[in-house]
This record gives structure tokens, C-alpha cells and sequence, in this order.
């Protein structure tokens, strides 16, 4: 079984890109990615297998239809800027997936909610302030179970 999860231990796409670990921040732009397709195709933009429609984290961006698109690619990019900041490799062949993704966002701009993302974790937790402090605890405690050296962008972990 495949998990999709969307970590956002803060609400600026930028600072949640360097706060997350490695293979985390690579598994974020794939799997924001693969939401974005999703909802694309519920939205018949594409015409792509539609899966995972009933997921919660599918459900919360895709929005009833006025789907969070445009943000999630916002922060996909800045995954993505701070992967490659890294030092990270793009293949040629995913970076023409993000060029359509955008492409396909600005084409069908009224389709959208541009407004910012909600803050997803569970269904117990309503304030956004709980939310992302969530998301850091759940990784801090992932970190500490970690048999790999934890490597991101900030000079401690967990700060």
C-alpha cells in the first residue's frame, strides 16, 4: 500500500522545504505531484487513471472541486528549489512533468482556489498552529527512529 502525505511542519512552503529531511523533501515533490495529477483528472483536465480519489490528504486539496492546485505546486517549487539547493539532480524527464503542471494550473486558472492551502494532519486537530507543530513532532520522532543520518537544512534538527 502506497501512503500519501503531504508534511507542512510550517505554513511557508519555503521553511517547510528546509526543515524537511533528504528523503523526505524528495518524496514531498513526487508525491505532491502525483495529488496534482490526481486532482487534475477529477477536474477533467487530464485524462490521467484517476486513484486514490477517496484519500483524505486527495480529498483536502482537491477541495469539492475547487481544488488547493495552485498552492501545491508552490510548494512543490519550493521542494524542488530547495532539492536542487542541495545539490540535488532533476531528471529531464520529471521537470517536463512540473513545466505541464504549471502550465496546466495557468491554463485553467478559474478552475482553481488560489487561495493557500488548509492545513491537513488528522481529523482531531483544527487549529493551523496544531497542525504544523503536529507534523514537526511526527518528524522529530521519525528522526529519532532513523537508522540513516537525518540530513536538511537547518543547522540542528528538530529547531
Amino acid at each position: 500500500m502506497i501512503i500519501i502525505q503531504i508534511f507542512r511542519p510550517y505554513k511557508d512552503h519555503t521553511q517547510t522545504a528546509r526543515y524537511l529531511d533528504d528523503i523526505r523533501l524528495n518524496k514531498q515533490i513526487l508525491e505532491a505531484w502525483q495529488i496534482s495529477a490526481i486532482c487534475l483528472s477529477l477536474l477533467h483536465i487530464r485524462n490521467d487513471k484517476i486513484t486514490w480519489v477517496n484519500h483524505p490528504i486527495v480529498q483536502n486539496i482537491y477541495n469539492h472541486g475547487n481544488s488547493y492546485c495552485p498552492d501545491l505546486f508552490r510548494y512543490i517549487m519550493a521542494c524542488d528549489s530547495e532539492w536542487r539547493r542541495r545539490g540535488k539532480n532533476r531528471s529531464d524527464e520529471f521537470r517536463d512533468k512540473l513545466i505541464s503542471l504549471r502550465k496546466d494550473i495557468l491554463l485553467n486558472r478559474d478552475k482553481f482556489c488560489w487561495l493557500p492551502m488548509r492545513p491537513y494532519f488528522n481529523n482531531d486537530i483544527k487549529d493551523c498552529d496544531e497542525v504544523f507543530e503536529a507534523y514537526r513532532n511526527l518528524l522529530w520522532s521519525k528522526w529519532q527512529k532513523d537508522k540513516i543520518v537525518v540530513k536538511c537544512s537547518l543547522g540542528k534538527i528538530g529547531g
